[in-house]
């Protein structure tokens, strides 16, 4: 088969996958949609179109190549929502009114999503690693907002002067009204494909370690692999921003360090090794969970009685509201989520104890954008 045949095949591909996509949204979300036919279209200008006479949803090839297959499946969301407005709602108004956003509420789409020109932003994959890029922005965010409280000001001439300084600021620099309004560490979501179609116990044990310990809501999803028509086992991380950023890092930071680990000690292990890694993993993730808690401990010892009961009320009360926040997106994600129960696993004794002792000794970097890596691979989060 030449190049283009094989383009062509996974076209097809890309099409038979969002039709399977389309049915997963109706089941997961309760709507009782009739299939439309679904094809990949050329255009870099329309990224996705509903055509009521004939029932067709186009999804722009370019943002498959391009951005991923989680926006495409927003971008497919948008789509469904005008066909919602035509079919169930039998609307005759503007294209993207109210009853279009109530559509995409109906669909869990996200806000940046819901309008009739996509927000750029969007096509900053929620699986992406944080760049340069993005701190620059919430720098020049927090610039404009500190810009727009002195419009504020009493002084008449200082408040024209601000606003006439944040508005040019954001022009220059393409920011959004939304942007500025919206907190900088807004709860979001990123996708940590397996690339497998398994999930491997110590997988599940670093995902149940990140939920404990860094505010975050660990989900088991799967997500298709356009490029080579794949659907692989994944996790979705979901949390504020930053808590989101660091889980993520600190996955693949277990992940690679348990590789390494299991490698240098197997070596004085006898061929059985292969069998044995399972009760190393599951040692060495007990240990750096010990090692987290023994901190976490330190920490707050040493903060005691430094902070008044009115700023630990406060405190409280911004985290259970971020709490409520986080479950909501949980829910608008994933509304007929279903819980796992845990399963039993045997040890080898001695392998888990010497896990236990080795994993005591991994200490997390907290400087996740710092250049340097970590002694297992490449720092995840570099700035590019």
């Amino acid at each position: 088969m030449d190049a283009r045949g094989v383009e062509a095949a996974l076209l097809q591909a890309w099409a038979r996958q969002l039709q399977d996509e389309f049915g997963q949204i109706c089941f997961q979300y309760s709507l009782h949609l009739v299939h439309p036919v679904i094809e990949i279209i050329e255009s870099t200008e329309i990224l996705g179109r509903w055509q009521r006479h004939t029932r067709t949803i186009g999804i722009s090839r370019h943002i498959v190549v391009n951005h991923g297959w989680d926006v495409t499946i927003n971008a497919l969301k948008h789509e469904m929502a005008h066909q919602i407005c035509d079919e169930v709602f039998g609307c005759q108004g503007a294209p993207h009114d109210d009853r279009f956003r109530q559509a995409c509420v109906m669909l869990g789409l996200p806000e940046g999503f819901s309008r009739a020109r996509l927000d750029p932003a969007c096509f900053h994959a929620p699986m992406a690693a944080a760049t340069s890029g993005d701190d620059r922005r919430r720098k020049l965010i927090e610039r404009v907002r500190k810009v727009l409280a002195l419009s504020q000001s009493a002084n008449e001439h200082e408040a024209r002067l601000a606003l006439e300084t944040a508005v040019r600021l954001m022009n220059r620099h393409d920011l959004e009204r939304d942007e500025i309004e919206s907190p900088l560490n807004e709860v979001t979501y990123r996708i940590v494909s397996l690339a497998r179609q398994r999930v491997h116990l110590y997988q599940r044990l670093i995902a149940s370690l990140l939920s404990r310990h860094f505010n975050v809501r660990l989900i088991h999803s799967r997500i298709y692999d356009p490029e080579v028509d794949v659907v692989y086992r994944s996790f979705e991380i979901l949390g504020r921003r930053d808590n989101v950023e660091i889980a993520e890092y600190c996955y693949h930071f277990l992940e690679n360090r348990l590789a390494a680990l299991w490698s240098a000690h197997r070596k004085g292990l006898s061929g059985m090794a292969r069998g044995l890694k399972n009760s190393y993993y599951c040692g060495v993730l007990q240990g750096f969970e010990q090692n987290l808690t023994r901190n976490r401990k330190e920490e707050k010892g040493g903060e005691g009685g430094k902070a008044g009961s009115r700023d630990l009320d406060e405190v409280q009360s911004h985290l259970v509201v971020g709490d409520r926040e986080v479950e909501a997106l949980v829910a608008r994600r994933h509304p007929r989520l279903q819980k796992q129960g845990g399963r039993k696993t045997r040890v080898n004794p001695t392998l888990f104890s010497q896990g236990i002792d080795a994993g005591r000794e991994i200490t997390l970097r907290t400087g996740i954008r710092e250049g340097a890596t970590d002694g297992c691979g490449p720092n995840l989060l570099s700035e590019h």
